[in-house]
This record gives C-alpha cells, sequence and structure tokens, in this order.
C-alpha cells in the first residue's frame, strides 16, 4: 500500500496472567490497521482495550504473538525503522533528578546523532509554548505529574521527528495544560508529520484528527471521523460533553433557571461509554449483553 507508514496485519498478542504459571490474557486480537504518511489517527477506547499495546508494538518495544508490524515496511525493532520516529509512553520516563531542560537538550541531542535535531533557540520554544520555562531547571521529580508530562513532550519534540507515537499525551495535564499541548501538535503537525496517539477522553486533539479507531477488548472495532463520532455517540443530535458531573450539574441547574427544558445533560464519561458500546454492538464486537 502506498503512502503506508505503520501497519498491523492480523497482530495478536497475549499476556501472562499473574500467578499463573501458563494462563495468557488476550491484550490483542486479530488487529488489522494502517496508517497513512500526513494523517492524524486517534486510538480511542476505555482502559484495558490495547492501546498501549498497540503503540509499543509500533515502536518495537514488544513484538506480536500472532499477525506482523511494520513500520516504513521493515520490523519496528530495527533502528533503522525508528529513525525519526517519537514515542511518549503513558507514564512519563526519564532520570528523576534530571532537570527538564536536561531532558530536552538530551533528547535532540540523541535524535542529531541519527538524523536531526533541533537547536536550542527550538529546544526552548517547545518548552516555552507548553508553559515550562518557568520550572525547567527543576528536577523531574520535584514536577507534579501534568508538568513531567509537559516536559517529556517537549522532549520528544526536540528530536524533530517526523513520526509522532503518543500513549495519552494530555494525562494528568489541566485545561491550560491540554489547550497549549493541542496547539503545539497540531503546529507540529501542521507540516505533513504524521501523529498516532491513543486516548479514552474526547477533547481538542481528538476533534483535530482525521481519523479515529475505536478499540474494544483488543480489537479495532470502528473507524471514522472525528465529526462521525460526535454524531453517533450523541445519536445524531446536537450534544454538549462535560469534564467533570459537578460541570454538568453546574451547566443543568444554568439551563433549568434559563426555563429551558432539556432532554439530558451526560459528563464526557457517560458520553464516551455508551459511543464505545453502540459502535463495537453494531459491529458484532461489543458484548452480547450490553443493554
Amino acid at each position: 500500500m502506498a503512502g503506508v507508514v505503520l501497519s498491523w496485519a492480523g497482530v495478536g498478542k497475549d499476556f501472562p496472567l499473574p500467578g499463573l504459571s501458563r494462563a495468557r490474557r488476550p491484550a490483542l486480537a486479530g488487529v488489522d490497521l494502517a496508517i497513512r504518511a500526513g494523517e492524524r489517527v486517534v486510538l480511542l477506547g476505555p482502559n484495558g482495550s490495547g492501546k498501549s499495546t498497540l503503540l509499543r508494538l509500533a515502536v518495537g518495544l514488544v513484538h506480536p504473538d500472532r499477525g506482523t508490524v511494520r513500520l516504513r515496511g521493515l520490523d519496528p525493532r530495527r533502528a533503522r525503522a525508528r529513525r525519526g520516529v517519537g514515542y511518549l509512553p503513558e507514564l512519563p520516563p526519564g532520570d528523576p533528578q534530571a532537570p527538564a531542560r536536561e531532558l530536552v537538550r538530551a533528547s535532540a541531542r540523541l535524535a542529531a546523532a541519527g538524523r536531526r535535531g533541533r537547536g536550542a533557540g527550538e529546544r526552548e520554544a517547545a518548552l516555552e509554548a507548553l508553559g515550562m520555562v518557568g520550572t525547567a531547571r527543576a528536577p523531574l521529580r520535584s514536577l507534579s505529574r501534568g508538568l513531567r508530562q509537559r516536559a517529556v513532550l517537549a522532549a520528544v519534540l526536540a528530536a524533530g521527528p517526523d513520526l509522532l507515537v503518543l500513549d495519552e499525551p494530555c494525562a494528568g495535564l489541566d485545561a491550560a495544560g491540554r489547550e497549549q499541548a493541542g496547539e503545539l501538535l497540531e503546529s507540529w503537525q501542521a507540516g505533513g508529520r504524521t501523529l498516532l496517539m491513543a486516548s479514552h477522553r474526547w477533547g481538542r486533539l481528538e476533534r483535530a484528527s482525521d481519523r479515529v479507531v475505536i478499540l474494544w477488548e483488543g480489537k479495532a472495532c470502528w473507524e471514522g471521523s472525528p465529526a462521525e463520532v460526535e454524531a453517533r455517540g450523541v445519536g445524531g443530535r446536537p450534544g454538549l460533553v462535560f469534564r467533570s458531573r459537578a460541570e454538568r450539574d453546574r451547566a443543568a441547574g444554568l439551563v433549568a433557571g434559563a426555563g429551558v427544558a432539556a432532554e439530558a445533560v451526560e459528563p464526557g464519561e457517560d458520553f464516551l461509554e455508551n459511543l464505545f458500546k453502540r459502535l463495537c454492538r453494531e459491529s458484532g464486537s461489543g458484548e452480547e449483553g450490553d443493554p
């Protein structure tokens, strides 16, 4: 397939169950998926659906038990295949004693040794764009999870990748942090680069994608555009998605105070859970007992 930079064909992956010597749990079951150059693709699904495993396979951290994974036509465990790839795991790595600025500098040096990296000005720009300039000298261990997430994202971008593989890049970020990360990633991807991101929420980055793939119990059960996700997720009617029940309740109070009758006001968690169940049930991948 011309233009495909990353693919999974009939991929399955099992992991041993704790305390049981031979029993294994399937994390992925027959996934077929292809990512084209320049695409922005979001893997959407609940925790435990196989998103992180799919991304780890993409960058060669684990190997499939069944099927094949190809990165630029090569086995992703080969260094040549991973050149120019930026990867952000769900739990940010890094020396806890090192300052955030050194993490960014080291990442850029590593990329420069293999392909290309950014200069000091661009590294500082990445920190500034994520609101990290004031804390760039602080040890990573002293930062909150959200600030550490920003530091590692800046480090990944400082390496000058042309393919980004991000596992929950907005985890731990507040609303301002999510907005800054969204702006930075949209600017980065505007140059025609490729972005693959896993998420279990629905926000700015997810809406800005080209394609959404829903994973459910280790299977890619549905894919479509962000517009289709929102239309199908709220039954085709206009809707509001809230970050918390407190925000939902406040909005419901404002609506009632204005004398407007609302059919339903749901938080974002319910919106997504209903969406997963509905679409995967329609595709035959959901549980038969789902209401």
